[in-house]
């Protein structure tokens, strides 16, 4: 069967479609990527004692404040003492602060920088 089709269909240019489905693809992979790549892992993270910190769910990216000569964690909304004692050696791979909080105790302290 033969279909009869307008003369401006049949010059519609294929590049464009096939770029901006590229485009779409190519957004769509680094959309997916972000989140994956951005995960940090804490299970490996020890206290200065050798204790495990916790696990994934205690660990966040936290923002580091000084007070009265004391350094404190602002961690999920609500700030938390963190002690020399709670210091690790520890770097997240994009080097923000972060801390593992169980309990209302902060456990862990890497206090970032870049790596």
């Amino acid at each position: 069967m033969n279909t009869l089709r307008p003369a401006h269909f049949a010059q519609r240019p294929r590049v464009a479609a096939t770029r901006s489905g590229a485009l779409t693809i190519a957004a769509f992979t680094l959309l997916l990527a972000t989140p994956a790549a951005a995960h940090e892992n804490y299970d490996d993270w020890k206290s200065p004692s050798g204790a495990s910190c916790c696990n994934q769910h205690d660990c966040d990216v936290v923002e580091i404040v000084f007070r009265d000569g004391e350094r404190f964690v602002v961690w999920r909304g609500r700030e938390y003492a963190a002690p020399n004692a709670t210091l690790v050696n520890h770097l997240r791979r994009d080097g923000k602060p972060a801390a593992c909080v169980w309990g209302g105790v902060v456990r862990c302290l890497s206090i970032g920088g870049q790596t």
